[in-house]
């Protein structure tokens, strides 16, 4: 066994419908059906989805459908039962920018640009 390893189970259908957030129930029910103690578990699962930058510049509505659907992925690790599964999002450098400027969105009761709200929705995040 590892110190401070983490295992993070991996989606990365890349869809603007967000697919990820339907699958994300299969770690879930591995983590509290099959796993039989807490090294066989995911510490969490990770999402690779690629499609927000062809709505980056859309409409509002657009943006935050995708935001809304991107907050089912840790509503669905919320069901774990046993322990915390953790979630974590892959996400580009510009996404909160429109043709070079900050493109800012109101989300959630809070004006931020996207980058800042997906943040806000994972446990972490990394920028590629």
């Amino acid at each position: 066994m590892v110190p401070n390893l983490k295992i993070y189970g991996l989606y990365a259908v890349s869809d603007i419908e967000v697919t990820e957030r339907q699958l994300v129930q299969y770690i879930v029910y591995y983590n509290d059906q099959c796993a039989r103690n807490i090294s066989e578990r995911f510490d969490g699962v990770a999402i690779n989805n690629e499609a927000y930058a062809g709505i980056k510049c859309g409409s509002d509505a657009e943006r935050i459908l995708y935001l809304e659907r991107l907050r089912e992925i840790t509503s669905e690790a919320g069901k774990q039962t046993h322990g915390r599964l953790l979630t974590h999002y892959s996400m580009s450098w510009h996404w909160g920018q429109c043709h070079g400027a900050p493109s800012n969105i109101t989300w959630n009761g809070h004006t931020y640009d996207v980058s800042h709200h997906m943040i806000d929705i994972f446990d972490s995040t990394d920028v590629q």
